[in-house]
């Protein structure tokens, strides 16, 4: 059986069709726990009048984060296998499906992920262009090296992310204290410790350009990943440290749109620079008005279905 876990916060717009594409699955057997975190909107209420016994509630009673909702869920599950989707994400019909010959078909497996796309608008829907050949479309294999295959487009997003629960007997469930980027930070621990199996097709709608979404919020008083604890325990993984210097440097590109100067240089000044592109040079030496109009001209295209990158 698979768990799917949901987090609810302040989704009622969205969760019901994230719930439907659940429902809609070719694969049915799995239980969907749904861990509000303490909505101050009408959506708890509306997975409340969904009459279906394999729908569990939890609530928290006040706003812990989506790293906490995710672990209560986990504590809850009773699947072997536990499947990830945000309420404002949807599934295509055959994602459970996909990844339970995943679970099968690669034994030394105990994560499993998918591709995904990219929803701006229904007429703009972009598939996710990741560093792999596209002659491995549609196919399904290991991840050789994670770390390699996410120095752009991450290869994951986290509504397109399985693992077998039997990982925390290895490592710890996501870190609570961490609000910006948890998901990153899971991925680092998970991908040094176990292999991925992957299915190189697009079964997951993220929605982007959501209010209230994490990745479009300020980062001034957030708590992101400590990439140079990773680097000290790994000095030896030059896959994983040139990983965590891409991070890093879409951290700075971060903290720049915020114009958080403290924050862009504490990220500079651990960054080895030496692998970044020549556009990733240019962008973060560039004065801020003219980075301002070049990042919202990006925006403009994406909203319009061109992609732009630094890569």
């Amino acid at each position: 059986m698979i768990s799917i876990v949901i987090p609810l916060y302040n989704k009622e717009k969205y969760v019901l069709a994230t719930l439907q594409s659940v429902f809609d699955q070719t694969y049915q057997n799995f239980e969907v726990l749904v861990v509000d975190d303490g909505s101050t909107d009408n959506g708890l209420e509306l997975v409340k009048s969904i009459k279906d016994s394999r729908i569990h509630i939890v609530e928290h009673s006040k706003n812990k984060g989506p790293s906490a909702a995710r672990n209560t869920g986990i504590s809850m599950a009773k699947g072997e296998v536990i499947s990830l989707i945000d309420a404002d994400d949807t599934w295509m019909s055959t994602y459970l499906e996909e990844i339970m010959k995943l679970v099968k078909g690669f034994p030394k497996a105990s994560l499993f992920g998918t591709c995904y796309q990219e929803v701006y608008s229904n007429q703009n829907v972009r598939d996710c262009t990741i560093l792999m050949s596209t002659k491995l479309k549609n196919q399904q294999f290991y991840i050789a090296n994670f770390f390699e295959s996410s120095l752009g487009m991450p290869v994951i997003c986290p509504s397109s992310f399985s693992f077998k629960k039997n990982i925390f007997q290895t490592i710890e469930p996501f870190n609570e204290s961490i609000d910006f980027a948890e998901d990153v930070d899971f991925y680092i621990r998970s991908n040094l410790a176990f292999k991925m199996a992957y299915s190189y097709k697009a079964l997951v709608n993220v929605k982007m350009d959501i209010q209230g979404q994490t990745t479009s919020q300020s980062l001034d008083r957030k708590i992101l990943p400590n990439l140079n604890s990773y680097e000290k325990k790994n000095r030896n993984n030059y896959s994983l440290i040139n990983y965590l210097n891409f991070k890093r440097y879409m951290f700075a590109m971060k903290y720049k749109w915020d114009k958080n100067k403290k924050g862009m240089k504490l990220m500079l000044d651990s960054m080895d620079r030496s692998h970044l592109t020549i556009k990733q040079k240019i962008l973060i030496s560039m004065p801020f008005s003219l980075f301002w109009l070049i990042r919202s001209f990006k925006l403009r295209l994406l909203r319009i279905g061109i992609r732009w990158t630094t890569f």
